[in-house]
């Protein structure tokens, strides 16, 4: 592998060689210290600068690699180093997620499936690797993967994985099976480790991690609707049901998996359990996820993978999760409507006339609300609608019918009067309603402090 030394004019450095620069735009010097890996292929062990790319302020380039360094001699050091001569080994061979389905769509457009291993090497390292998946009438696809150094993050990566460093990383290697390649079942069959000592180890008939690929031409699926499309889920999980019509399936549909997200990607609903088949028919339950605190956006949820297995094990794919035809189907929520109380009073109700501060607590019940509240602030307004004072704020979770309180401050030297509390509440729809003096009527009557003569 290289060790790249990136530059610029500023004087930055960075990857792993350390150094220092001087000079100007137009005739700079770079001065590197380069750590000599312990292991090599062989004792003695020859390095040379191998690739030079420059680039001005106007996008003009300059490579030099090959023949263009040969001359400079000084750019080359023989070292003297360890010599490596056992290849890399490999463990933890798994999907790279691990909510990857073990199918691929492959009907006139490429599909592919991403792996993840852990390679290990404890001399020289890995330097590169292969995977190879192999299919009926033996087609074979072909992933590769080679390790880096992360020059920002200053960590050696393989495949947009890491690990523990040079000699025991993780690679991530992502398999394309060609468009037009056989249906059927697929598995990982070879896989080659190449260390930086040049040491290979090709591990063969694996038959690991099988995987179907399919065109959905033996079982297709039509008709797809949720119902209900249109859900309460502002403070519970709610339920709907995924119903499509299956044609072709042999030995009837043996399982049904389905996947949904909003459009950024953020899960929002699993499925809730097995498929009911009558027929032609299928249906599957949706637990679409409730809508929390930390959920700004509206509720837009569609299945983004369908895999429908048949008795026989042909499968029929659907959803950009496979990138396949979309089922066209999409769950929304029931529109929000504003914040109410279902009462609110204020203890005690009277206080006398003081030159101090006083506190009372203000009580209050949400109404059967569909989002839950989120804030709650009060004041304090005279009988012409002056606002006197303020102090009971409530800012957190708060579901329907339930009951609290926040402490309400009265202002010092307050004349006597009965003054009435008014409420602003906001919930999580950003919907919000106004109680009492510019708002609406409290119900059970407004809420008011009588402040009496000492």
């Amino acid at each position: 592998m290289t060790y790249p030394a990136p530059f610029d004019l500023t004087g930055s450095l960075t990857g792993q060689a350390q150094g220092s620069p001087s000079g100007t735009a137009q005739d700079a010097s770079y001065s590197y210290t380069f750590s000599v890996p312990q292991y090599a292929s062989a004792s003695t062990a020859h390095w040379v600068v191998a690739n030079v790319t420059l680039q001005d302020d106007q996008g003009d380039t300059l490579t030099l690699g090959g023949t263009h360094l040969a001359h400079f001699r000084a750019a080359s050091l023989t070292a003297t180093e360890l010599t490596d001569t056992t290849p890399p080994t490999y463990d933890s061979l798994q999907f790279a997620s691990f909510s990857q389905r073990p199918f691929v769509y492959d009907n006139g457009v490429s599909g592919s499936i991403t792996y993840t291993l852990e390679v290990l090497d404890p001399q020289s390292g890995l330097w590169q690797g292969s995977l190879v998946l192999q299919g009926p009438g033996g087609q074979k696809a072909r992933g590769t993967f080679d390790q880096q150094y992360d020059q920002f993050n200053q960590i050696f990566t393989c495949g947009g994985n890491s690990g523990f460093g040079l000699t025991d990383t993780f690679c991530n290697v992502t398999v394309t099976i060609p468009a037009g390649a056989a249906a059927g079942t697929w598995t990982v069959s070879t896989i080659q480790l190449t260390d930086n000592a040049g040491n290979t180890a090709t591990y063969r008939n694996l038959d690991a991690l099988p995987i179907t690929v399919t065109a959905d031409k033996v079982v297709t699926a039509t008709g797809f609707s949720a119902s209900p499309d249109q859900v309460n889920d502002w403070q519970d999980s709610a339920t709907s049901t995924l119903s499509f019509t299956v044609s072709g399936a042999i030995g009837g549909v043996s399982t049904v998996y389905v996947d949904a997200a909003n459009p950024d990607g953020s899960t929002c609903a699993f499925q809730g359990g097995e498929a009911t088949v009558s027929g032609d028919s299928a249906s599957v339950p949706l637990v679409v996820l409730e809508r929390t605190e930390f959920i700004d956006d509206i509720l837009n949820c569609s299945p983004t993978g369908v895999a429908i297995v048949d008795g026989r094990g042909d499968v029929a794919l659907y959803g950009s999760e496979y990138g396949a035809p979309s089922p066209g189907v999409t769950i929304t929520q029931v529109p929000d409507t504003p914040p109410v109380l279902a009462s609110a009073s204020l203890s005690p109700a009277s206080v006398p006339e003081s030159t101090s501060a006083q506190t009372v607590v203000l009580n209050f019940t949400t109404g059967n609300n569909l989002a839950a509240l989120n804030t709650l602030i009060a004041s304090l307004y005279d009988s012409s609608g002056n606002q006197v004072g303020g102090g009971a704020f409530f800012d957190g979770f708060l579901g329907s019918n339930t009951n609290d309180s926040a402490q309400f401050s009265v202002p010092a030297s307050l004349p006597p009067g009965v003054y009435t509390v008014g409420m602003t509440l906001t919930d999580y729809g950003n919907l919000v309603t106004t109680y009492g003096p510019g708002g609406q009527a409290m119900p059970g009557g407004p809420v008011q402090l009588t402040v009496t003569s000492s």
